[in-house]
């Protein structure tokens, strides 16, 4: 997810012995939030606050278990019992928009065809086998096919299931509920009711760490510390094994190790290009995430890899100390250097999915509000998520509807 392959190569993570240390550094942030004074913070609460891409979790840590809907409810209650407010977020019921969400549907469906026709070579087999009248030597060739088209359709067959429920937000309440994952733990935390977005997930847990409702993110979607900044948190690996946290800053790392102390056994990890490290162009963020490769963009440009990139934007910033003026000129870099298909107004189309993706927040005056500013400029079908700031483009312009 995110940033596939190319994560490791330019976030920062830090392997954590035991859900404890995860909790020490979200209190540290929290304490810190309250001592700053921010009016900004939501709540009076001195419990720590982790936003729950639940759609995520559950296809990480459930998609195994008998009852996945289940699972995930009785994980994030054991996260909470380490003293967290977890607050789980699902996806809404609109149609969902990214290109990397698209492309696991059509991989569902393809894992899905291939079960059916290696469940026809496998009749063929069986019914050679149960016919008899082969010689020793091939009876154990189609005994070894046989056995290998087995793991083959056990594996499509997995990889084809959609592990998320259609009612899934409804269906993970009634579970929390069963379990009275509501109720305060001894430690002072407890799991939120369940928070479904207007879109996706990810789009309203950014727009809540843009308002500083929580100090981690829970998804192994590197989307998160990529489009939000040197200051995201992401628990990036939060399986019973593993726990990594991850960071666009190696700063922002080093504090959270801090809180634990001389005895801790945490161990950073330094990626070889910290191409977001220090950019606080939002734009920019997000252009870098679409040439390597992210969820509006998988794959990215083919032919510019993070060590490549890594230095051309030295080269800019060596050129110029505009933020604005980096940005366009990596854009023009972007489109000299990729496909042909990947012009000026296609990757900055992608780039605008990322900024302008439209939040559960709403502003004082009780308009939408996103990622980044609100988009001067959509297009007339697009008109319910206009704001006070948007201009329209005249009906009149569009298309008629087939």
């Amino acid at each position: 997810m995110g940033l596939g392959n190319n994560g490791s190569k330019v976030l920062y993570s830090l392997k954590l012995p035991s859900r404890a240390n995860v909790a020490t550094i979200a209190v540290h942030l929290r304490q810190s939030e309250i001592t700053s004074a921010d009016p900004a913070n939501h709540s009076a609460s001195d419990r720590p606050v982790i936003y729950v891409d639940a759609n995520n979790v559950i296809n990480v840590v459930s998609r195994k278990a008998v009852d996945p809907v289940a699972h995930t409810a009785n994980f994030l209650k054991e996260w909470s019992q380490e003293g967290f407010i977890v607050v789980p977020v699902c996806d809404g019921p609109r149609p969902q928009s990214k290109q990397q969400t698209n492309k696991s549907r059509a991989v569902r469906q393809k894992a899905k065809h291939k079960s059916v026709i290696l469940r026809q070579d496998l009749r063929r087999i069986s019914q050679q086998l149960k016919d008899g009248g082969v010689d020793a030597a091939t009876r154990k060739r189609l005994e070894d096919e046989q056995a290998e088209l087995c793991k083959s359709i056990k594996s499509a067959e997995t990889q084809s299931v959609n592990v998320v429920p259609p009612n899934f937000p409804m269906l993970l309440e009634e579970e929390l509920n069963k379990i009275s994952a509501h109720d305060k733990r001894k430690g002072g935390g407890s799991v939120a009711p369940v928070v479904t977005a207007m879109f996706e997930a990810d789009a309203l847990i950014k727009g809540a760490f843009m308002n500083k409702k929580f100090q981690l993110v829970m998804s192994n979607d590197a989307d998160y510390p990529a489009d939000l900044g040197d200051k995201c948190i992401a628990i990036k690996e939060f399986g019973t094994k593993d726990l990594v946290i991850s960071s666009t800053s190696k700063v922002t790392l080093e504090k959270a190790m801090s809180s634990l102390g001389n005895e801790s056994n945490a161990n950073l990890k330094v990626p070889p290009h910290p191409i977001y490290e220090g950019v606080v162009h939002i734009k920019m963020r997000a252009l870098i995430s679409v040439i390597i490769g992210c969820d509006v963009c998988p794959g990215g440009l083919p032919g510019i890899a993070p060590k490549t990139l890594a230095s051309e934007i030295a080269k800019l910033k060596e050129s110029s100390a505009n933020n604005e003026d980096i940005y366009n000129n990596l854009l023009a870099y972007a489109v000299k250097s990729g496909p042909p298909s990947f012009s000026e107004e296609v990757l900055t189309t992608f780039v605008n999915a990322i900024v302008y993706q439209p939040t559960n927040e709403f502003g004082c005056e009780g308009e939408r509000t996103y990622i980044s500013d609100a988009p001067q400029e959509l297009p007339g079908y697009l008109q319910e998520f206009k704001s006070a700031a948007t201009i329209m483009e005249s009906a009149q312009n569009q298309p008629a509807s087939p």
